[in-house]
C-alpha cells in the first residue's frame, strides 16, 4: 500500500511540476495560454494520470515480478502505446487496424478531445466518459496485478531484483 500511494503521489508531483512548467513555456514562446482550456484541463489531467498510473503500475509489476532485466522490455512497451494514443496525429490517418488497437488505448480518446476543443470549442463528454471508464478498469487491473506480483515476489525473494 505504502508503495502504491508513493508511486501515486510521486506521480501526481512531477505531473503538476511538469504541467506548471510547460504552461509556462507555451505561453512565454507562443502565448498560448492552456488554462482557456478551464475545468477541462482538470478533466484531461485527471484521466492522462490514470492512464499513467495503470502504466506506471503494469511496468512496476514486471519490474517487482521479473527483476530489471526486463526493465527495457517494460518501459518500450509503453513507449509503443504512443502512435496508437494520437498524440502526434488524429487517429483518423492511422490504418483501420491501427485505429482499432487506438480505441482500446484511454488516451487515445483525450488527445482528440483536446484536439477537437482547440479546433472547433466544442468537446464529447461521452467519449472523456469512455476514457475515463477505461482508465478505472485498467487501473484496477493494474493494481491488482502489481499486488498479485509484489506478492509472489515476496515468496521468491526480494533480494533477485537487484
Amino acid at each position: 500500500k505504502e508503495l502504491m500511494s508513493a508511486f501515486i503521489v510521486f506521480g501526481f508531483m512531477k505531473t503538476v511540476i511538469s504541467l506548471s512548467f510547460s504552461a509556462l513555456l507555451a505561453f512565454w514562446l507562443y502565448q498560448y495560454d492552456i488554462f482557456s482550456f478551464g475545468i477541462l484541463l482538470l478533466i484531461f489531467v485527471v484521466n492522462l494520470l490514470l492512464t499513467g498510473w495503470a502504466c506506471g503500475f503494469l511496468v512496476g509489476s514486471l519490474i517487482i515480478r521479473f527483476g530489471q532485466k526486463i526493465q527495457t522490455l517494460a518501459w518500450a512497451g509503453v513507449a509503443l502505446i504512443a502512435p496508437f494514443s494520437a498524440v502526434y496525429y488524429p487517429l483518423s490517418v492511422l490504418p483501420q487496424w491501427a485505429q482499432q488497437i487506438g480505441l482500446l488505448i484511454p488516451s487515445t480518446y483525450i488527445f482528440e478531445e483536446i484536439r477537437s476543443a482547440m479546433f472547433t470549442g466544442h468537446v464529447s463528454y461521452v467519449t472523456l466518459l469512455l476514457s475515463f471508464g477505461l482508465n478505472i478498469i485498467y487501473f484496477i487491473l493494474s493494481v491488482w496485478l502489481f499486488i498479485k506480483m509484489f506478492n509472489k515476489s515476496r515468496q521468491l525473494g526480494l533480494g533477485r531484483l537487484i
